[in-house]
């Protein structure tokens, strides 16, 4: 709380706003999603935010700080988490990498992901708590029950989450490596997973039910089936190339070959010193080198990062199948390593094909605890603590660790401060919806200029658009209605009809007043339209062309303008 915390009064996401808090106030004043405007996820975010609305006012401050809460949370349970895979004040070091890879930009966002992540490792807790004690199987379908949860704030990531917890109840091992006859055992495993179903389709049955009752099921329906993967398809964004992991897979194998000959062939403690001074010198270039080969290499670490979840992933698997085709059947070490690893994967997943440093950070909680759960297996108990190997293995684990903190630091943090002492200013916004918020001065000055104009020059209920993006955050922020269909202009699933009838309001000089961001030379300028071009810019060069001929500029400010009709 207290390090997140940091972040409550600091930050704006304007796109973000218009894309989850304006129809969260729309769900608070009676408004369905997909039956009285588009959103292309499951309505879990807009029904949290509008309850939170009604219980402490609808403003930025209230919607941050339920993702402050719920990344806290978050934290906890993958505490709670990490006393299966690693004990004593080893157990601090998944939290602290989770503390150093804090985010990008505005790090409380009101993403569904920010919410669902908490559920994620709730699924994840309730599977390996089942695994301790089999008897339980209420577990089972709690674990299902939170992969329900996901499913409402993200349905992708639900998807992902509910197959990780069916994974995990179906215990492969017995499968392919026991001793049992195979039928009686596939029916036996195959039973343990409808437990786990049953607890899903009990939370998402509600969902159902509440939509239906609203009449928006079937076209939340039709609008997923046409448009689900839309939007991950106009957004994606590739994983770093393979090269860019050369420099930091050339260091790590030639400091791991080195580190296997001075284990062979010296002392416990020269072995110990040797792996201290390796980190110690990945750490100082990571966090000191500017320029030249050591940044090069600085910024494959970086990259790493992006294939974290990956490597560990294989490694659980690999290393779960090796032990048990070993041991000639199921253990429950690599019971639990293998259920981390579904998860793992379950959380990952939700980023790809929008493989970006601020959607990376929100899903790798789940991996940094598995690298380190590969690298503690199997767990050794606290009364073995003097024992030289597990010195060497917590050494290790602290060396991992340190490198992937520095990482994160170097990544996230430093986009926040100025220096090492002194936050990068902030602007407080001015209006009543943003008390208590700042956000980058340029920014901040922006919003603060066109919220007050937008309040100044209409009433409420005067309808009002917003063409760009972040220009869409400006019906929240100024407690003006959004009365068109669309969250955003460019948005997935928007049908050309639906566009059409937008033109068909401009025309009619239905709305008291247009924002646009960006150059309007270029905003309003009729391009000419090529083969190539996405239909959203063709659409969007059609209504600046339809909005010049009726509206005129009356405001304007660093790149915002603010149109009236013309009279």
């Amino acid at each position: 709380m207290a390090v997140f915390g940091v972040f409550l009064w600091h930050g704006v996401a304007p796109a973000v706003i218009g894309y989850n808090l304006v129809p969260s106030e729309r769900v608070l004043n009676g408004e369905a999603p997909y039956r009285d405007f588009l959103y292309n996820y499951t309505p879990g975010v807009l029904w949290l935010n509008a309850a939170l609305f009604k219980l402490f006012g609808a403003n930025l401050l209230t919607s941050r700080t339920g993702v402050l809460i719920a990344k806290a949370a978050a934290a906890v349970v993958l505490f709670l988490i990490s006393r299966r895979f690693l004990g004593g004040w080893r157990l601090a070091l998944p939290i602290a990498m989770t503390l150093a890879w804090v985010g990008y930009g505005d790090v409380l966002k009101v993403f569904p992901a920010q919410y669902g992540m908490a559920f994620l490792l709730a699924s994840c807790l309730s599977m390996l708590k089942w695994r301790e004690n089999q008897s339980r199987s209420i577990l089972l379908s709690l674990a299902g029950a939170s992969a329900g949860m996901v499913f409402i704030f993200k349905h992708n990531v639900g998807v992902y989450t509910i197959a990780a917890a069916a994974l995990s109840a179906i215990d492969p091992f017995d499968v392919f490596f026991g001793t049992r006859r195979a039928v009686s055992t596939i029916r036996t495993e195959l039973k343990k997973a409808l437990l786990v179903f049953v607890g899903f389709a009990i939370v998402t049955g509600v969902m159902v039910a509440i939509l239906a009752f609203q009449s928006a099921l079937l076209p939340m329906l039709k609008h997923f089936l046409h448009h689900a993967t839309a939007y991950g398809e106009a957004k994606g964004i590739a994983l770093p190339h393979p090269r860019a992991l050369v420099y930091s897979t050339i260091a790590i194998l030639g400091a791991a070959g080195v580190g296997a000959a001075v284990k062979r062939n010296a002392s416990a403690r020269v072995f110990e010193a040797y792996v201290m001074l390796t980190a110690s010198a990945f750490v100082s270039i990571v966090v000191f080198s500017h320029a030249g080969v050591l940044n090069l290499l600085s910024q494959s670490f970086a990259a790493q990062a992006y294939y974290l979840p990956i490597w560990s992933t294989a490694a659980a698997l690999v290393i779960s199948i090796v032990t048990v085709k070993r041991r000639g059947g199921g253990t429950d070490h690599a019971g639990r390593l293998i259920t981390m690893a579904w998860f793992s994967l379950a959380a990952f997943l939700e980023i790809l094909p929008r493989s970006d440093a601020d959607h990376l950070v929100r899903v790798l909680p789940p991996s940094l605890l598995l690298l380190l759960a590969v690298m503690a297996y199997p767990r050794v108990t606290e009364a073995q603590a003097t024992s030289p190997t597990l010195r060497t293995r917590s050494l290790l684990l602290l060396a991992a660790s340190s490198l992937i903190i520095a990482v994160g630091i170097r990544s996230t943090w430093s986009t926040q401060l100025d220096s090492i002492s002194r936050w990068k200013e902030n602007t407080p916004l001015a209006f009543e919806r943003g008390s208590g918020v700042a956000g980058q001065p340029g920014e901040a000055a922006r919003l603060n200029a066109v919220v007050d104009y937008v309040v100044s020059n209409t009433a409420p209920g005067d309808p009002i658009f917003a063409l760009s993006r972040k220009m869409s955050g400006v019906y929240f922020l100024a407690g003006r209605e959004n009365t068109t269909r669309l969250l955003w202009f460019d948005s997935a699933g928007v049908t050309k009809e639906e566009r059409e009838h937008i033109y068909q309001r401009v025309q009619n000089r239905e709305f008291k007043l247009i924002l646009i961001g960006g150059d309007l030379t270029e905003e309003l300028s009729v391009m000419e339209s090529h083969d190539e071009q996405r239909d959203t810019d063709r659409a969007r060069n059609q209504a600046a062309d339809v909005i010049s001929r009726g509206y005129r500029v009356v405001f304007s400010i660093e790149g915002v303008s603010i149109l009236a009709p013309r009279i």
